[in-house]
């Protein structure tokens, strides 16, 4: 998405704008903490960033770009009052207190996820990326700078890896992820 964005930095497993929009599928709300064990470049935390912050689509994209502004009928004065509008409703992540946590195991791809984040416009401070191996978290779930056997994510959003990029045995991978999801996040209230 960022890369197809013109913003991002692209890496060979970038996703496509359109699989990161619809696997992001949530509304983040206040107080949530959103985790990617397989975060990559860090596209998917972004685009949760900006689903959280009612960002809207076409955010950063400069009006020449947009193909009606062509059109006979185009007004640019009703497409600033329309803009001006879906802008009122972004929302500030910090004071919501909603957080993203991001790991890789290599520390080359979250480099790029950082400029990435800053390139998209998210502030960093939302967004903490760790250089770890999520595996680590079932045994150690105080590896993070959140205490994963207390205070779990909320959600967790992945691309993980598959063919050429999996190192391993793709169900032990597979595996441990579920384990993350059944017993390091928090539980829906009942």
């Amino acid at each position: 998405l960022l890369y197809a964005c013109g913003f991002g930095i692209s890496t060979p497993s970038s996703l496509s704008s359109s699989s990161s929009s619809s696997s992001v599928f949530t509304d983040v709300k206040e107080g949530t903490v959103v985790y990617d064990p397989c975060c990559g470049s860090g596209t998917l935390l972004v685009e949760a960033a900006w689903i959280a912050s009612r960002i809207p689509a076409g955010y950063l994209r400069p009006i020449e770009d947009y193909g009606f502004i062509h059109l006979p009928e185009f007004s640019e004065s009703e497409f600033n009052y329309i803009k001006q509008e879906e802008d009122s409703h972004i929302r500030d992540l910090k004071s919501m207190n909603i957080r993203f946590l991001g790991s890789d195991i290599d520390a080359e791809v979250l480099k790029k996820a950082r400029k990435s984040i800053l390139h998209a416009h998210v502030d960093p401070s939302v967004i903490s990326l760790q250089c770890l191996d999520f595996r680590d978290l079932i045994a150690n779930p105080h590896t993070f700078e959140i205490d994963f056997s207390v205070n779990g994510p909320d959600l967790i959003v992945t691309n993980p890896p598959y063919g050429n990029r999996l190192e391993s045995d793709i169900s032990k991978l597979y595996r441990s992820l579920g384990q993350i999801m059944k017993n390091r996040t928090k539980k829906p209230a009942t």
